[in-house]
């Protein structure tokens, strides 16, 4: 008997992370994480062979983050001793795992030398104390400490979730697999890396196919105090200097990958360094000559994940109209090839003549997929029995015109088992970004099947600023935060009511982090919507220096707001609240840092204190996403109840 889908059994769909593959294309290493009851995750490691899923590891402890040996037959990963991530390895045809790192604050992100002898892997020190006898002595020094404090003097302090008062920095450990003695690349380095990199570390860095340099990207300045760009570095694998080797021009270069014939480095490049969403273009350094060539000068997408193939050939993933599709670039080309044309590629490993990646849609959560013969071929069905029974709904992808009349683009899901007939409520879902975009994915946290499931058309419009339409439409928002997005939205609104499809008498607006913002803008505005839910809501830009990463204001708002705070309150909402009068749910975690708990309560003080309609959800352990199972199903349960409270009769 079929059903549709619910938040509780987003938390029963395995999830499928990055696949890793040996140097001659043999062994295909997934690593899959489950949730039990109570919300603790189990990530194992399989072997994809043929149409099997074979299990590497058990289910007494996570396995994450694997790398297979150059010869296919080990692996290496990440797994918790005493609560503390250490490198592991082990026999990829079985056998039990052997610990091989012992670092005080945890090791993450190993990748194989060329030899097999040796791994790479980061490990934090701390600025002040950096080799492992100190960080020992300075992490017992803290655990011991009989109060609990933040003190800083630096611009850059804290990081989504997480305080950097304690001094911790990344450096390359090289540890030698004989002995497990390592030894630290990096003993000088006081560089933050991406922040992100504890999710994925190993995309930040790369070893030499001759194995005799590590290359990696990190911030470019250790001053806290200025504006952060990333360098690509290089650091001699017998240890010595580090060197800059993307130059001294603006913005960013990240993300380095060698040539096999180790001739080149690829990485990608910036110009902006005041915009995140600037487009980042594929560079090929010369490592001779040191010379840069810019590949694909012209094309006016962003390239992510790369991996160089054999012939030089590169592939990656790039968003493009609201998919992110998967592409290849061969030597000396003028354009790239596009190999797959829907839903969203992700996670490029190439190992000999293969190539293969992650693959998901809105109706179809990530699975591994293989190019073969230039056509994706799925490779594993890790989520087909959690998702057996389960109907879901249609989705149609529309172009309307929109601000200024320009081509606008948004996806529109019905119901499941959707057919024509009584006009159905509206809900809007906004993406946060507010330089993102609603693409064509597997949405974990603002699951749109979860929505539709309930009766609701669900609309997800690709507003101006959002990212896949080129540079210009990125920045079309720039100090004008409400303008645009705002028509956008009214005439999405406005096309699906003259369709037929919607009752304009039951609409929604929702969103989160600058979806957020962009729903207090709209119902300060206007009062065509019968409710609105504001997740982690931007509400008062002035505020927003609050915000753990308080850079690039000027650009985002066209002023910091101590110049100028009459042009920044212009597009602020909180400014504005007169025009509040719609029932509006606010949600919030206290430990988000990236939009401060401030912002959604002064956004609920300002509903009570004008006697509109308002609850407030907070969560004291959640940040600006709401990660744990209980909290998400909570979460969703709140969604859908106020919804349910205001469109339906």
């Amino acid at each position: 008997m079929s059903r549709t889908l619910t938040a509780e059994d987003l938390w029963s769909i395995p999830r499928v992370g990055a696949p890793q593959i040996d140097r001659s294309g043999t062994v295909l290493v997934v690593p899959v994480t489950t949730y039990d009851a109570d919300g603790n995750a189990l990530t194992r490691l399989w072997r994809l062979v043929g149409g099997d899923a074979v299990p590497l590891t058990g289910t007494a402890e996570s396995a994450a983050q694997p790398a297979i040996s150059p010869d296919g037959t080990h692996v290496a990963f990440v797994r918790k001793v005493d609560d503390i991530r250490q490198i592991h390895v082990m026999r990829v045809d079985g056998g039990e795992p052997e610990q091989v790192s012992d670092m005080p604050l945890g090791a993450f992100g190993p990748k194989w030398f060329p030899d097999g002898d040796e791994l790479v892997c980061l490990s934090h020190v701390y600025r002040d104390a950096s080799t492992l006898e100190e960080v020992k002595a300075r992490k017992a020094e803290l655990e011991e400490r009989p109060y609990d404090v933040h003190v800083s003097e630096k611009r850059f302090f804290r990081y989504w979730d997480d305080w950097l008062t304690a001094g911790q920095v990344p450096h390359l450990w090289k540890i030698d697999l004989d002995t497990r003695h390592a030894t630290d690349l990096t003993p000088d380095s006081r560089v933050h890396w991406d922040f992100e990199s504890t999710g994925a570390p190993a995309e930040h860095f790369d070893i030499s196919p001759d194995g005799n340099e590590v290359a990696y990207s990190a911030f470019r300045s250790d001053d806290d105090d200025v504006n952060p760009t990333y360098a690509v570095r290089t650091v001699p694998a017998a240890g010595g200097a580090v060197r800059i080797v993307s130059g001294d021009g603006p913005g960013n270069a990240v993300r380095p990958r060698y040539t096999l014939d180790g001739t080149g480095l690829v990485y990608g490049r910036q110009l902006r360094d005041d915009f995140y969403a600037d487009r980042r273009r594929l560079t090929l350094l010369d490592r001779a000559s040191g010379e840069e060539r810019a590949l694909l000068p012209a094309w006016d997408r962003s390239p992510d994940a790369w991996a160089v193939g054999a012939d030089a050939a590169i592939f990656f993933v790039a968003e493009d109209a609201g998919q992110t599709k998967l592409f290849r670039l061969d030597r000396d080309a003028v354009a790239a090839v596009e190999l797959t044309k829907t839903g969203s590629a992700s996670a490029v490993a190439v190992g000999g003549d293969r190539v293969v990646f992650g693959h998901e849609s809105f109706r179809a959560p990530p699975e591994i997929f293989e190019v073969v013969n230039g056509a994706p071929i799925r490779l594993s069905h890790f989520t087909a029995s959690a998702l057996e029974g389960i109907d879901l709904g249609q989705v149609d992808s529309k172009v309307f015109s929109g601000a200024a009349g320009a081509d606008v683009q948004m996806y529109v899901m019905t119901p499941p088992n959707f057919v024509p007939g009584p006009k159905r409520p509206l809900v809007h879902l906004i993406h946060g970004g507010p330089h993102g975009l609603f693409g064509d994915g597997w949405h974990w946290r603002w699951n749109p099947q979860v929505i539709a499931a309930a009766g609701y058309v669900v609309a997800m419009v690709n507003f101006h600023g959002s990212t896949s339409w080129g540079q210009a439409f990125a920045e079309s928002i720039l100090g004008g935060w409400g303008d645009k997005p705002l028509a956008d939205i009214e005439a999405a609104t406005d096309l699906l009511i003259s369709e037929g499809l919607i009752d304009q008498e039951r609409m929604a607006v929702t969103g989160g982090s600058y979806g957020g913002y962009l729903v207090a803008w709209i119902t300060s505005q206007t009062s065509r919507y019968r409710c609105a839910i504001a997740h982690a809501a931007v509400t008062n830009l002035g505020g927003m220096n609050a915000s753990d990463y308080a850079f690039h204001r000027a650009t985002a708002f066209g002023a910091e707001y101590w110049a100028d705070p009459e042009r920044v309150d212009r597009w602020s909402p909180s400014t504005h609240a007169v025009g509040y009068e719609t029932p509006t749910l606010v949600i919030h975690g206290e430990r988000d840092y990236r939009v401060p708990v401030t912002q959604g309560l002064e956004l609920y003080a300002a509903l009570k204190s004008k006697g509109v309609d308002a609850r407030l959800v907070h969560y004291p352990g959640e940040h600006h996403w709401i990660l744990g199972r209980h909290s998400s199903v909570h979460w969703y349960s709140e969604f859908l109840d106020w919804l349910a409270r205001h469109l339906w009769p």
